[in-house]
């Protein structure tokens, strides 16, 4: 396999990553809104082993999108550069990181409401 397979095969693999770990937080947040509109109950042990699993696989997704994101920083000018688009191209993909890192606080939020959540004993409030 040659080095621009590897690259593009670990560019799949950044998007596959990003596109599980924010599934993974959206899932998270439908839960625990079905949750809340099921009156102050405890945490229900299913509810609890699904969510537990979810915030297990929201941490491996978003070590991939880290990981598999440096390589494809490291790779980016050699391999996937565009000529005719010019810096324009730097700012087209700052301004996209700045928006998903806005989705990304939204997403850690919910991530550690369910955290919150999976900890509770008792009666939730």
């Amino acid at each position: 396999m040659t080095l621009r397979l590897l690259v593009l095969a670990n560019n799949f693999a950044h998007d596959f990553s990003a596109a599980l770990w924010l599934s993974v937080a959206a899932v998270e947040a439908l839960l625990l809104l079905e949750w809340r509109r099921s009156g102050p109950f405890d945490v229900p042990p299913p509810f609890r082993r699904i969510l537990s699993r979810l915030r297990a696989l929201f941490w491996w997704a978003l070590s991939g999108v880290v990981v598999f994101g440096l390589v494809r920083l490291a790779a980016y000018r050699r391999f996937e550069w565009v000529d005719a688009a010019g810096g324009g191209q730097v700012v087209l993909l700052a301004a996209k990181h700045a928006l998903f890192l806005a989705l990304a606080v939204l997403v850690v939020r919910v991530h550690v409401l369910a955290g919150r959540i999976l900890s509770r004993r008792g009666p939730a409030r």
